[in-house]
């Protein structure tokens, strides 16, 4: 669905990554855990409410400011990754992947 609610193939929500993200994405492109990593990542950015049922939150740890987040993970599905994220109406911020549960 696109961004206004009408067509097919967009999504709904703007991926955007952190460097924590970016600097702890080590799967090889098209292996079978990449694409369930992106198949994760598509249901997230096209889910109409977040956190959804399973979805796990905690307050991420302060940050230089002395500011607690309130982020998100969910299971990559299938496999032992854990993708940690926050959203809006209109984003999708991926702040990192782990490979152990929160």
């Amino acid at each position: 669905m696109a961004r206004d609610g009408r067509g097919r193939g967009s999504l709904p929500r703007l991926v955007r990554l952190t460097i924590g993200y970016r600097g702890a994405s080590h799967l090889r492109g098209g292996s079978p855990e990449a694409r369930a990593l992106a198949a994760t990542i598509h249901a997230l950015a096209s889910a109409p409410e977040l956190p959804e049922t399973g979805d796990l939150s905690v307050l991420a740890d302060p940050n230089e400011r002395g500011v607690q987040v309130l982020i998100h993970v969910r299971r990559v599905p299938g496999h032992n990754h854990w993708v940690w994220y926050t959203a809006t109406d209109g984003e999708l911020l991926l702040s990192a992947l782990t490979d152990s549960p929160p």
